[in-house]
């Protein structure tokens, strides 16, 4: 049975074979493929070999660039950066806080808060250099009051009558409660007017939100004059010596200032009318006037009035000095009643000397009790020129009085040692860190403008350097701070005394010049003696 199976397993292999031989070309029927003879192939004619090519020269990539700032923006501030908070300048009563919650597009945004107005927020000065500009102001906005308020953005400017004017706002008709809104408009700066001022303000005296402003300047785009109608030839005031007032002509000549009223009633002192000032909510309110005509800067002013109050208090003037420097506001009392006897005429007098660098001086009655009413009468305000200023002296320093006369630098530190040129002491700088750090004098009240400087010193080193003297001069139009080399030392040799001088003509609208001493090398400490300043 065995024998059989195998039998039969060879049978089917035998016919398995012979059917795969029968697989020939179908339409001859050959059962068969002879196999083909080799053929002879032609060997290649010789193909040069082709030259090897140099490997392309590695390209270096280039590194990433900054983006290009645009040079028409003016200011661009959101809340990522906190610091930036302090940039906005206060608006009456109120601030702009930074926080770090629900901004614009991060998670910080500035808050506006404190306002006690409608008119209180913050503000942004705009450069002189944008009159006669259109500029685009954008920012996004937000509050939570619970229903829609408007939140605006206002240029503030002065005519050219001296009046205040608010021309031109970026706002929309209201910000829904609890959304961010784009608020975004081109805001003419007129060619005629000074003085403008960004201000951002809102319904009522509610707290308000803002984020990525951006003021910049629309390329191309120019703003006319408006005011043309407003332009008057002032006369020269300069030449006027004295202002008498009994107000019996009608001529009021003070204005305003604050919630303080003044009229003109009947009642004068020595006549029949003078001028009654009401309405006053605070110390300073009262009646003012502005000077700046007379063009006062440099010269004294001399004022005597006649003044009845209803109850008792004082009744003072002060001048207040906006400076070309941009320096703070200064306000100077220029004459004091004392305690007035309510219902008595009492004679005040006063005098002052105005600052060499005040542009717009102010004078003002004002009184320490808020709300007092005052009557003044038989006003005389008369100018004079300042005393001739004395020549300016040599200073002369040796250091063996212990006068140190220079300050720190940076982290220079001057101090007084022994051991000096051709006497005991000398001033020795250490602990500098950069260049510019070494001793410096503020030299303002000695009012240089134009005048000349020269100065001598002897200075030793402890390792081969400069020490020179230079003399940084700002300036009173605001324009960009100066450094003028005075003396050059040229290279010292360790340990040995030398003497420098030098000399240099201060600019004409300096108005802060401040010498110092300094080194080309960072850290270099050094001794100098025997310093002489002149000036002529």
């Amino acid at each position: 049975m065995k024998l059989k199976k195998l039998m039969g397993m060879a049978l089917a292999s035998s016919l398995a074979i012979s059917s795969l031989s029968a697989c020939g070309d179908k339409e001859t029927g050959n059962t068969t493929t002879p196999t083909p003879e080799p053929t002879a192939t032609t060997a290649p004619a010789n193909t040069p070999t082709p030259e090897p090519t140099d490997a392309p020269e590695a390209t270096a990539t280039p590194a990433p660039t900054e983006e290009a700032k645009d040079p028409n923006i003016i200011y661009s501030y959101d809340g990522s950066a906190k610091s930036q908070a302090l940039y906005f300048q206060d608006r009456g009563g109120a601030r702009a806080r930074w926080i770090n919650t629900d901004g614009h597009d991060s998670g910080e945004c500035f808050s506006i808060i404190g306002r006690s107005e409608s008119w209180h927020g913050v503000s942004l000065s705009i450069p002189d250099d944008c009159i006669g500009k259109v500029l685009h102001v954008s920012y996004w906005a937000k509050h939570e009051v619970g229903e829609p308020i408007t939140i605006s953005a206002t240029l503030q400017v002065t005519k050219p009558d001296g009046t205040s004017g608010w021309p031109e706002r970026a706002s929309n008709e209201a910000v829904p409660s609890g959304e961010w809104v784009l608020i975004e408009n081109d805001v003419p700066v007129y060619a005629d007017v000074t003085s403008p001022v960004l201000c951002w303000e809102a319904t009522d005296t509610y707290d308000f939100c803002i984020d990525d402003v951006v003021v910049k300047i629309v390329e191309g785009a120019t703003a006319e004059a408006q005011y043309q109608d407003l332009v008057v030839d002032k006369p020269d005031m300069s030449a006027v010596e004295n202002i008498s007032l009994t107000f019996n002509d009608e001529n009021l000549f003070f204005g305003k200032r604050g919630d303080g009223t003044p009229a003109i009633v009947s009642g004068g002192h020595d006549d029949d009318f003078a001028m009654q000032v009401t309405g006053r909510t605070a110390t300073w309110n009262g009646a003012e006037v502005d000077l700046s005509d007379y063009n006062l800067a440099g010269r004294t002013v001399n004022i005597s009035y006649w003044v009845k109050v209803e109850e008792a208090t004082e009744i003072n003037v002060t001048l207040q000095e906006d400076t070309s420097d941009g320096a703070d506001t200064a306000y100077n009392r220029l004459a004091s009643s004392g305690d007035l006897t309510p219902g008595e005429w009492t004679q005040v007098t006063g005098t002052i000397e105005v600052g060499a660098n005040t542009v717009k001086p102010i004078l003002y009655f004002e009184s320490p009790s808020e709300t007092a009413s005052f009557t003044v009468d038989e006003v005389v305000i008369s100018f004079s020129a300042a005393a001739a200023a004395a020549p300016l002296e040599d200073i002369s320093l040796t250091f063996n009085d212990e006068n140190l006369f220079f300050a720190n630098r940076g982290d220079g530190v001057p101090a007084i040692v022994a051991g000096g040129h051709d006497d005991d002491f000398a001033m020795q700088v250490t602990g500098r860190t950069a260049t510019w750090n070494g001793a410096e004098v503020d030299l303002s009240d000695y009012n240089l403008a134009g005048k000349t400087i020269n100065i001598s010193y002897w200075v030793k080193v402890e390792e081969a350097t400069e020490v020179n003297v230079t003399l940084q001069e700002d300036t009173a139009e605001g324009g960009d701070t100066a450094y003028n080399r005075i003396a050059s030392s040229g290279e010292l040799a360790a340990g040995e005394w030398t003497q420098v001088t030098g000399t240099i003509t201060v600019g004409e609208n300096t108005v802060k010049p401040i010498l110092y001493f300094e080194s080309p090398s960072e850290t270099a400490s050094f001794t100098v003696d025997e310093v002489v300043i002149s000036f002529n």
